[in-house]
């Protein structure tokens, strides 16, 4: 052949080639091999194989480029190049070792200055290295020449050349000739296409949360672990009957879908698999890119046994390989997938022999490369010569502590040495027992009321002008328990007081007589008060004691709802019944359920005693410290703010009402107070922070901040530390009602703000231990994350009333020192390489969008990090009518205004932080989040987002350009798409590029428009004004 020709890439060429572009920077897929060659090689000889079977090989002399009819490839005889080198004169008399890794070095260089691109005319290098005793050789490719097959039969035919006479060359050559072009597609059958549907049936993600991973200038950055299975390791998984039943590739294939499985936590699992793509004598010595990966779905439950899995290995490979000539990105697969593939996240690869040079008696050793960018956050090759397994798994950064290659290698052990025994093992569920354990010691009544001893003068409770002192405290409880007693009140009392003394008195006095009390927050919606009236009078036997504000008391002549203010201020002389035990009931909450219906939370005293305890050396709050009642009494961090400072002798001050819901105003009340201890929402800081930096305020006072309620990030506190004091505290106490407000603590420094974006949460308080388990209940490895389970000694006795669901949340669970409660929590978390607990976001946040799992909270954290936004809520917004996608709120940073500036900053940054599904189609500027009056995020009053009303970012779009978003909107199926929105951004994804490409071109005539057009100019509205600069046109 003396003159390029051309032919239409092949689907799979044309894969690797939208990869290239979307990624130019990506030189992971790029092959290389280094040899060291012994001193008798005959180099010269070496090297005119070489230059041969390289003359002789079209599929590896062809680049690519694209045309108004596609993308072709075009094949320029020699065109692949073989160089010879000299070796460094300072290496000449180095140790063997050392010139291995200098060549070894020198290859990595060349990787890592590519990628190799499609119309580089140089696809295939080989360069040789002179040495005074050994040589080298060094094999560089790109992917799009050549798959993994060619190049084991590359290197065979030059080991064959070098061992023949050149008289026989010609026979070796001629069989060399076959490439991409020249062979026919493999077929595929309606039968075939049908068996893979049902094995497709049912799964919702081809892609794997725990491996998501964010590229680094391109590349997905990480290690690869290589190791030998030889002498008897190998004999004894060869002897093993699974291997003789299910041979070598379904055996490994099954270890790694064991070991993806513990990545990801996840019943289902999807495994990326090559395929050779190739049917037939003539493709199989054809040299060129053929690969076809496919997704093969494995489902691990509980009780699959290691046979099982590699049953289902085994039929699934051969319905992938009846499939090989299947375009997962062609109309085929968009029916097969219902349009939610978008490629796959992970690849494991069999191979019957090892990339090995031949050259005779002259030994030829493979010298590995140490590679950091991989092609997958998770993958493994496994190659089999016949006396040994090579096994070489790649890991990204972010899970090289979980050590995916020890699990790959106990998975391996267990198929052959356990394959009856059941693959999930190691659960730390048990049978749920009885929990007998009985706690004594001094309540917190007690701890009061031994304070007002000590130091009866000191002030207790302050609002406005009224104080009382810690002996007036105890007389007025005291006094009103009393009354309790006398009018017979139930043992679930009723509290919907507004927070004031009286209420945090009438607090006290239903604990202090023994009885519990049941916050409701007076302006709760009438349905929701009726819900929980309902509950506490079950467990009753009766309508239960209420205690109202006085001027809210009705004219009812119901006995039941009793003037609390009356109640407390009554001061009569009382004598109590019964103290309260550290076994009684202290006080039940009702959170929100996951149906709507409120759950009552039922909290002993030895709760309550022992939170305080474990948190008074590690918050540092000292005897005089002030404190403030932020939060409505029926939101469980007003238990914090309440008792923290009464039973350490502090005193605790009370806002109104308008002031709480006026950061202004807050802030001035803070200062005025002098509070030194404040307990906020990261979204109520958030609105005080705003507000003092537009005053230019300072709050000298506040030592310490304590958050909860919702997930906290670090950036959170950059304008505080920066405008406000830097000398303030700031504890992250991540907590649950179930466990008794706080679980964990987290202390956010300096650093933390300038460097860290993931949400700490920190170590439990000594009273608990926390365990993160996968949803089969075996702890996750570092870096994965799962649902937290908390143990110890503050979880509550369960939800009132509702014993089903108590079992279903507080679980047995065997640990190193015996069967304990935990309660489920519901939260992902995972602990990081660094040690660092993280807060993920709730299991209930876990959204699926387009095939993807997200993280709502992942994609909060992202934004903040970015450093245009100070807050953001993220939520799936489902429109009638339309596709789902994703919308976030965002306040901008304190220099950023509420523009599309902002915005397109905020995308701009996003892209190197999250996978482009995951950047919101509609981000929406406002001045602040709304918040309830637990200082939480109120969806109901942040502003209607739609993905066809959002203003349009930037300059006015053209005719073309609306009408090219039309045609992204139509392909992409994921809402509305407007002319200044990014194609990856808005769910585009490579399996879209070529429809659009062709729509283009069909339905707007755009001919001229080319695959690497649509990349450099990402938005409708650059394609467009690129297309009319381009024609003259403005």
């Amino acid at each position: 052949m003396s003159k390029p020709h051309r032919y239409p890439a092949t689907f799979a060429q044309r894969g690797m080639f939208l990869h290239n572009a979307a990624h130019p920077s990506d030189t992971s897929f790029d092959l290389a091999f280094v040899f060291r060659l012994g001193a008798s090689t005959d180099l010269d000889l070496l090297i005119d194989a070489t230059q041969a079977v390289f003359t002789a090989c079209p599929g590896i002399s062809t680049t690519f480029e694209e045309n108004p009819s596609g993308i072709e490839a075009i094949v320029r005889p020699s065109a692949a190049s073989v160089e010879v080198s000299s070796l460094d004169p300072t290496l000449a008399g180095a140790p063997v070792s050392d010139r291995d890794a200098a060549i070894a070095r020198k290859t990595q260089e060349q990787i890592e200055a590519g990628p190799i691109m499609p119309e580089d005319p140089k696809q295939v290098t080989a360069r040789f290295y002179r040495g005074p005793d050994v040589h080298h050789m060094s094999l560089v490719a790109s992917h799009l020449v050549g798959d993994a097959y060619s190049f084991y039969r590359v290197v065979g035919s030059i080991s064959e050349l070098y061992a023949r006479p050149r008289s026989e060359w010609a026979d070796v050559l001629g069989e060399l000739s076959e490439h991409p072009g020249t062979i026919a597609p493999v077929p595929t059958t309606a039968a075939a296409v049908s068996r893979y549907r049902e094995l497709l049936t049912g799964v919702e993600s081809f892609t794997h949360t725990g491996l998501k991973v964010s590229r680094i200038e391109g590349k997905i950055i990480g290690e690869r672990h290589r190791r030998v299975i030889s002498g008897p390791a190998a004999e004894r998984i060869r002897s093993s009957g699974e291997f003789a039943t299910f041979g070598a590739a379904t055996v490994f294939f099954a270890a790694y879908a064991a070991t993806l499985q513990r990545l990801s936590g996840e019943e289902q699992v999807v495994l990326g698999v090559p395929l050779a793509g190739r049917a037939g004598y003539r493709a199989k010595g054809a040299m060129g890119f053929f690969v076809n990966t496919l997704p093969l779905p494995v489902r691990i439950t509980s009780a699959e046994t290691w046979r099982g899995l590699c049953e289902q290995v085994k039929s699934g490979i051969r319905v992938l390989q009846s499939n090989q000539g299947l375009d997962l990105a062609g109309p085929d697969g968009t029916e097969l997938t219902s349009g939610t593939y978008a490629g796959i996240d992970n690849a494991v690869t069999f191979y019957k022999q090892g990339l090995v040079l031949s050259l005779g008696s002259t030994e030829a050793t493979s010298v590995p490369l140490q590679r950091a960018a991989l092609s997958y956050p998770f993958s493994a090759t496994v190659s089999d010569d016949g006396s040994e397994f090579v096994v070489e798994v790649g890991v990204a950064d972010h899970l090289i502590d979980t050590h995916p290659e020890r699990l790959f290698d106990e998975a391996l052990d267990a198929i052959v040495s356990r394959p009856t025994a059941a693959v999930v093992d190691g659960s730390v569920f048990v049978e749920n027992v009885a929990d007998d354990a009985r706690a004594t010691g001094p309540t917190v009544i007690d701890a009061i009321e031994a304070i007002a001893a000590n130091k009866p003068n000191a002030i207790s409770l302050r609002m406005g002008t009224e104080a009382l002192t810690y002996s007036q405290l105890v007389a007025l409880y005291t006094s009103a328990a009393g009354v309790l007693d006398a009018i017979e009140a139930t043992r679930l009392v009723v509290v919907s007081m507004a927070p004031s003394i009286d209420a945090v008195v009438a607090m006290l006095a239903v604990m202090a007589s023994g009885r519990t009390y049941v916050p409701v927050d007076p302006a709760a919606p009438s349905a929701r008060t009726s819900l929980i009236l309902s509950r506490v009078e079950e467990e009753n036997g009766s309508r239960p004691t209420t205690l109202v504000d006085g001027r809210l008391l009705s004219q009812s002549a119901d006995s039941n709802v009793v003037n609390g203010n009356a109640l407390v201020r009554s001061r009569r002389p009382a004598r109590l019944l019964r103290r309260p035990t550290m076994e009684d009931r202290a006080y039940i909450i009702f959170t929100s359920g996951s149906t709507g219906e409120p759950k009552g939370v039922v909290i002993p005293h030895h709760n309550l005693t022992a939170l305080l305890s474990a948190a008074e050396t590690r918050v540092g709050y000292l005897e005089g410290d002030t404190w403030c009642l932020f939060h409505s009494l029926a939101f469980d961090f007003s238990i914090w703010e309440v008792f923290g400072p009464l039973t350490s002798g502090c005193t605790l001050v009370i806002p109104r009402a308008d002031q709480v819901g006026n950061p202004e105003a807050f802030a001035r009340f803070v200062e005025r107070e002098g509070i030194t201890v404040l307990n906020q929402t990261p979204s109520a800081f958030r609105r005080l922070t705003d507000a003092l930096v537009r005053a230019g305020g300072r709050l000298p006072s506040v030592r310490i901040i304590v958050f909860g309620g919702e997930a906290l990030y670090p950036a959170d506190l950059r304008e505080w530390f920066a405008r406000i004091s830097p000398q303030t505290r700031f504890l992250n106490m991540y907590g649950i009602t179930e466990t008794t407000v706080h679980v964990t603590l987290k202390e956010i420094n300096q650093d933390a703000v300038d460097f860290e974006h993931r949400s700490l949460i920190g170590e439990p308080l000594p009273h608990l231990g926390a365990l993160v388990v996968d949803s089969f209940g075996r702890p996750c490895p570092p870096g994965v994350a799962g649902e937290l389970l908390v143990t110890g000694a503050a979880l509550a006795e369960g939800y009132l009333g509702q014993p089903d669901l108590t079992a279903k949340r507080f679980r047995s669970v065997r640990l190193t020192d015996g069967v304990r409660r935990a309660y489920v929590t519901g939260d992902r978390v995972r602990r990081d390489r660094d040690g660092e607990l993280v807060y993920v976001g709730r299991l209930d946040d876990q959204v699926q969008l387009r095939g993807y799992r997200i993280e709502l909270g992942e994609i909060s954290s992202a934004l903040v990090a970015t450093g245009h936004v100070r807050a953001t809520v993220v939520r799936v917004i489902k429109k009638e009518g339309s596709q789902p996608f994703l919308a976030a709120w965002i306040v901008p940073a304190t220099n950023d205004a509420l523009d599309t500036d902002t915005i397109a900053a905020a995308r701009r940054a996003l892209a190197d932080r999250l996978p482009p599904y995951m950047v919101p189609a509609v981000i929406v500027p406002v001045d602040a989040i709304p918040t309830t009056k637990n200082g939480k995020p109120d969806m109901a009053q942040l502003p209607l987002v739609s993905a066809a009303d959002e203003a349009e970012g930037g300059a006015a779009p053209s005719d073309l350009a609306s009408r090219i978003a039309l045609v992204w909107e139509e392909t992409i199926g994921a809402g509305r798409v407007r002319a200044h929105d990014r194609f990856m951004e808005v769910g585009g994804t490579s399996m879209h590029v070529m429809e659009v490409h062709d729509r283009l071109h069909t339905d707007l005539g755009l001919v001229d428009v080319t695959l690497i057009d649509l990349f450099e100019h990402a938005t409708p509205a650059e394609l467009a004004a690129f297309v009319l600069t381009r024609s003259g046109n403005s």
